[in-house]
């Protein structure tokens, strides 16, 4: 199985216009950065949101990338680490064989974390291995 960030990995959100309107508002107008053609889930880093959020970010989901198996998994910690720690337990909880992120400090950081998962990292909405 595989998985996915999601913003700025398959979805573009101006997080400073987040500032001025909600990020629920922002993210109803995300530009799709990258669609996968295989089954996939969502682990972000974003934390727990308001039921607002959850619904655009399901919407944005059905309507842009059709191979989405449905799932979103929210890391819930307060710090880069923390959200290193949860994205590798996430990914073993649900037997991810390759993970794919825009950040490269979180894919150098969860390689140790998670021997034997293929890491991606997003570019301009290219995909390479890490």
């Amino acid at each position: 199985m595989e998985a996915y960030d999601l913003d700025d990995t398959l979805a573009g959100v101006d997080f400073a216009e987040a500032n001025v309107r909600s990020l629920a508002t922002v993210f109803r107008q995300a530009k799709v950065l990258y669609v996968p053609d295989v089954s996939f889930t969502v682990i972000t880093a974003r934390p727990h949101s308001t039921a607002d959020l959850r619904r655009a970010t399901y919407d944005w989901m059905v309507r842009n990338q059709p191979e989405w198996d449905g799932q979103i998994h929210y890391c819930n910690a307060d710090s880069e680490q923390g959200v290193i720690e949860e994205k590798a337990r996430l990914i073993k909880a649900h037997r991810i064989t390759d993970f794919t992120d825009n950040n490269e400090d979180i894919l150098t950081a969860l390689k140790p974390l998670v021997p034997g998962v293929t890491l991606w990292l997003i570019d301009n909405g290219q995909r390479q291995r890490f």
